[in-house]
């Protein structure tokens, strides 16, 4: 049965998933072809540079797919660039599901307010690497519709 999941990494101690800013659209495009790749759809996330964050509409399975495969596509990166081997295999993913309109309302809400809470940027569209642009943009980004536009 389908229903609203929250995905998250563990945060990395010792290394960063995204270091630079090649890093992060490289992450960015991975976020894409996840969605492209399996039965979900993507609410909101954030990529913070130690761990992200997925809030998906889809089964439990698929949603654990879905974060499985971003998590390899991290360990690839990390690999390819940095030639760190086994970087992501001790990260741990959180699946939760979510119930109840308030509660997918704050899980929201907490994903697209990662960036502040790490003391990163003042207000949440003005990070980069999350959807928080898309909500609080003021329109349209990138031909994707607002929050007001979406149904």
């Amino acid at each position: 049965m389908k229903g609203y999941y929250h995905v998250s990494s563990h945060g990395l101690e010792r290394n960063d998933i995204f270091k630079t800013k090649d890093d992060f659209i490289a992450g960015m495009n991975d976020v894409a072809i996840c969605v492209l790749g399996f039965d979900v759809r993507l609410l909101c996330f954030c990529l913070m540079s130690n761990h992200f964050h997925f809030v998906l509409y889809g089964t439990s399975e698929e949603s654990r797919r879905f974060a499985e495969e971003y998590k390899r596509r991290c360990a690839v990166l990390m690999r390819r660039v940095y030639g760190e081997v086994g970087g992501m295999r001790s990260v741990d993913l959180d699946i939760s599901e979510i119930i109840g309109q308030e509660y997918l309302e704050n899980v929201i809400a907490y994903v697209m307010r990662n960036p502040l809470a790490a003391g990163i940027c003042m207000m949440p569209y003005n990070y980069s690497w999350s959807s928080a642009g898309v909500y609080f943009g003021g329109g349209k980004c990138d031909g994707v519709s607002g929050l007001n536009d979406m149904s």
